[in-house]
């Protein structure tokens, strides 16, 4: 879908409310209306950017990798999503490396696809994610944190709100799962679409703190991007830092991209 430009039904109903009960004190929006608002931002209808992951270990000692990242909104067609197409641009060895993934929709309850790449060899190989507790590229956070969620997999509770935040705590509905829970800080706006995830705590099974995730993002022409994310397991000292440059934003990418046909055909000028 295009950039959406719209008011929150949620904080309407509580104008509304308002309006309804003079006098009385505001209350704060549902935890599900807040996670479905606030949690799952459409970048526009696609994207192409630079994407630089740097893996920190304990010691503080940095692995760099780069990408130029395609991104294409599928609208649901064929309950896909959205299509991703990494290209490895660093470092040397890895050079047109390629990674290319189509998420199904929240409601499907099916698997990511994701093709692998590798230009020396010729070879494309279907990688299949089996495991969703994976890590995704090495980095601190899954093929699972990766993939949006429908609402109705967990279940919210609104654990605590200030001027800025509202703190929302998730836990999964299902049992095979590496969390207990997550905590997460919804950032507020002056509607429903500038209230963003700004802050994700993630819990282990023994609901000890696992580690955190922080995110920026910039409103451009309507479509929110983020523009850096930092994970850091706390229990083993390694921390991710990904950072997003150079923003393309609906240039009109073609869906041929985002097809092993092209991984086969080669991938020089993208």
């Amino acid at each position: 879908m295009p950039p959406i430009q719209r008011a929150s039904w949620f904080f309407s109903t509580l104008i509304a409310t308002a309006l309804l009960h003079s006098g009385a004190a505001l209350a704060a929006p549902g935890a599900e209306d807040i996670v479905r608002q606030c949690g799952n931002k459409i970048p526009g209808q696609d994207l192409k950017t630079r994407l630089t992951i740097e893996l920190i270990n304990k010691a503080g000692d940095t692995k760099r990798q780069e990408f130029v990242r395609h991104w294409k909104n599928s609208n649901g067609q064929d309950d896909i999503m959205s299509k991703t197409l990494l290209v490895t641009t660093y470092p040397p060895d890895s050079k047109g490396v390629a990674f290319l993934r189509w998420t199904y929709s929240p409601g499907v309850h099916k698997h990511d696809a994701q093709w692998l790449y590798l230009p020396k060899t010729k070879t494309l190989r279907k990688i299949p994610i089996q495991d969703l507790n994976n890590n995704f590229l090495n980095s601190d956070l899954t093929y699972g944190d990766m993939a949006p969620r429908a609402v109705d997999d967990d279940t919210h509770t609104l654990v605590d709100e200030d001027a800025d935040f509202y703190i929302v705590e998730s836990r999964p509905r299902e049992k095979d799962t590496l969390y207990s829970k997550k905590r997460v800080w919804y950032k507020k706006g002056k509607n429903g679409d500038e209230c963003v995830k700004s802050r994700v705590e993630y819990y282990d099974l023994n609901g000890a703190l696992l580690k955190t995730q922080a995110i920026q993002w910039e409103n451009i022409d309507g479509a929110w991007i983020w523009r850096e994310m930092q994970v850091k397991n706390v229990q083993n000292g390694h921390a991710t830092r990904f950072t997003i440059d150079d923003v393309q934003l609906n240039i009109g990418l073609k869906d041929s991209l985002f097809t092993t046909r092209t991984l086969k055909r080669g991938l020089s000028g993208t």
